[in-house]
């Protein structure tokens, strides 16, 4: 099995990412700066991160060892900082904005602390932090006295240093100044002194870069999404500081809406929650979907690390040879077995690697769960007996399974072999048909789409081969009624329960602006949702809002959408309120129409389509 967790162990060609990021980083005219890490689910963000981080303790390394074959000379300055923060973690914190300040004193108090053969000043710097924790307290208490009519409770002010306090920091007046701030409370002064405060720590510390790592950030509510972004805005432009931060921008940008409650202009080409979050963010480093090469690169060397354990270590330090001269080209089978001997049993996995480049969407996370998957119920084959099994064969059927517009597909399937003890009716045909170009009605107009032409084209072929035990193996999954890869993403997930919240005008705008940000694979995700409502209560009139609401397409514009959307509902139940939703699928096209008129509504739903047929 392989772990779902963030790795630094670069599979996926993204060490020439942390290369970049990390000269960006070591480059003191580019600081301070904010990296923003932007990506969908399981697309690599945070072991992304991990690389980086890899990569500056590697050069701090390196640059110790040059320093200390210098004799004499100036040595450069290696002193960096590195401080992760998992905003998820800390979510049920009261306050995430003040969490994460508390997170960046700490971990630089414990640094000098560490290394004070290192901090000339140690104590002092020390004492600093010490002073920053108290105005920490006071910036946490901000929120009540600040902004309050009466007095500072004395409680309060009895932690506001004095001004002989605070000469150690400041120079006499700024201290006057700062105390004077307190007690007038006048917060936005004292958060500027606060910053100040920070920056003549770093600066009299010496560190070269102070990083902060703030990973899933988009796993948080709202609230805390915000939070974290307002304690980023506090520490930006402090000299020698980075924040690195890995996000769905969709999710950050939806969380602030929901924050400033600003309307979004279809017209304007920016939203003011994209320029908020550009305003944050410096250097937005967008990870690309994994081409098709990519995708082969990526499951062989996860083959290739289950089949040969021992063998791999070598195996994964040539691919990242080759991928620092090559950045581009396939690292397939052919050219491991260059340098390698990798046994054959790698050889009977590899027809997979075309199934899940077509009809998976590409997503690391996903490609590893499929393979989990497949690699357990190839065990549970081995367990039960079933020594027939290949893996080609189920990953065939799997993909199937794993597309929520083909599920219902895998299904049929399912009971086509019941009905002929193991076998597919008429499957060599259908092959055929699929390779020539042909009709695939025969087994029913609903298979005749480009994508079942794919699948029925591409290896292994299933002429002649008895799936009964494949099915048995799959039957867990049968029974839940659900696909093997459930998980849906949080932008689908938020973005549902927002256009739940919707009336259909509001519906509308929100559907235009924000459906074209989805990939295909999120818009099944959202389909999938409304199908499992529809299935509970076929009248639910927030899922009849979206249909209704989707004036040109964006959702509904594929027939197997429509499918999905009404698998399995009882659309008997569906009343005529539902009349506008429906002439608004039947717009769509010639298929949508048919699609619709064909199915077993309830005779006032019926005769409400048949009167707008006739006109």
């Amino acid at each position: 099995m392989w772990s779902d967790n963030e790795t630094r162990e670069d599979l996926l060609g993204y060490q020439v990412h942390a290369s970049l990021l990390k000269d960006v980083i070591l480059d003191s005219a580019m600081l301070p700066t904010s990296i923003g890490i932007f990506g969908n689910w399981g697309a690599g963000k945070s072991s992304l991160m991990l690389l980086l981080q890899n990569e500056l303790e590697e050069w701090v390394k390196q640059t110790q060892k040059k320093n200390e074959e210098k004799k004499d000379g100036q040595k450069e300055n290696n002193l960096i900082l590195q401080i992760p923060f998992n905003s998820w973690k800390f979510e049920n914190y009261e306050n995430t904005k003040n969490t994460l300040i508390v997170e960046i004193l700490e971990a630089i108090s414990s640094d000098i602390a560490s290394r004070k053969d290192v901090f000339e000043k140690a104590d002092d710097l020390i004492k600093r932090i010490s002073l920053l924790r108290v105005g920490l307290f006071l910036l946490k208490k901000g929120a009540q006295f600040f902004l309050s009519a009466e007095g500072l409770p004395q409680e309060i002010s009895n932690l506001i240093p004095s001004v002989d306090e605070l000469k150690g920091f400041l120079k006499k007046e700024d201290a006057e100044a700062l105390v004077k701030d307190l007690k007038e409370k006048n917060a936005e002064r004292f958060i500027s002194k606060f910053r100040e405060l920070f920056e003549a720590l770093v600066l009299s510390a010496g560190y070269r870069a102070v990083v902060v790592y703030i990973d899933d950030l988009d796993r948080c509510n709202p609230t805390k999404v915000v939070d974290c972004l307002e304690a980023i805005k506090l520490f930006l432009n402090v000299a020698n500081t980075a924040f690195v931060i890995s996000a769905d921008e969709r999710i950050v940008e939806l969380a602030i809406q929901e924050k400033y409650h600003v309307k979004e202009d279809k017209n304007e080409r920016f939203s003011p929650f994209s320029d908020y979050l550009e305003k944050l963010i410096q250097l937005p480093y967008k990870l690309p979907k994994l081409s098709f090469s990519e995708q082969e690169t990526y499951i062989t060397l996860l083959l290739c690390k289950w089949k040969e354990p021992n063998l791999f270590p070598k195996i994964h330090k040539q691919y990242l040879e080759f991928r620092e001269k090559d950045k581009y080209t396939k690292y397939g089978l052919e050219v491991i077995r260059r340098e390698t001997q990798v046994t054959r049993s790698v050889d009977e996995w590899m027809p997979i690697v075309p199934l899940m480049n077509h009809f998976l969407n590409g997503n690391p996370r996903q490609l590893k769960r499929f393979l989990n998957t497949l690699q357990l119920r190839m065990r549970m084959a081995q367990v039960a007996g079933l020594e027939d099994i290949k893996p080609d064969v189920l990953a065939k059927l799997m993909v199937f399974e794993y597309k929520p517009t083909t599920r219902s597909k895998f299904e049929e399937l399912f009971g086509f072999q019941l009905q002929n003890n193991g076998y597919l009716p008429d499957i060599e045909i259908m092959e055929k048909s699929a390779k020539e170009g042909k009709s695939l009605n025969k087994w029913g107009s609903n298979w005749d789409t480009d994508e079942v032409r794919m699948w029925l084209s591409m290896e292994p072929s299933l002429t002649g081969v008895n799936l009964q035990d494949y099915f048995w193996i799959s039957r867990e999954s049968l029974e839940q009624g659900q696909a093997v890869e459930s998980v849906v993403s949080r932008i689908v997930a938020d973005l549902y329960m927002r256009f739940r919240s919707l009336g259909v005008l509001s519906l509308q705008k929100d559907i235009e602006q924000k459906v074209p940000k989805l990939t295909a694979d999120e818009i099944e995700m959202m389909t999938l949702l409304m199908n499992r409502e529809l299935r509970k209560d076929a009248t639910d009139k927030h899922v009849w809002n979206i249909i209704q609401a989707d004036k040109t397409g964006l959702i509904f514009n594929s027939i197997e959408r429509v499918e999905l959307l009404f698998d399995k509902v009882n659309v008997g139940d569906v009343n005529a309120a539902s009349k506008p939703a429906l002439m608004r699928l039947c717009s769509f096209s010639d298929s949508h129409k048919a699609f619709i008129h064909s199915m077993a509504w309830n005779e006032s739903v019926k005769n409400l389509l048949n009167k707008d047929k006739v006109k």
